[in-house]
């Protein structure tokens, strides 16, 4: 595990984003990785009782 965290550590001197198991890790923070839920946000909302 500690050598995984400081691949990750060294990569970052060299991107600005990486991308990771479905995340996205900045100088922000961790994110979802909005290529991985564009499928989950294409679900068309349900709008009455008869479409649940």
């Amino acid at each position: 595990m500690d050598a995984m965290i400081c691949g990750l550590e060294g990569a970052a001197a060299y991107l600005d984003d990486i991308r990771y198991f479905g995340c996205i890790i900045n100088k922000d923070g961790r994110h979802s990785d909005p290529e991985k839920i564009e499928v989950i946000r294409q679900i068309p909302v349900l709008k009455n009782l008869e479409e649940v």
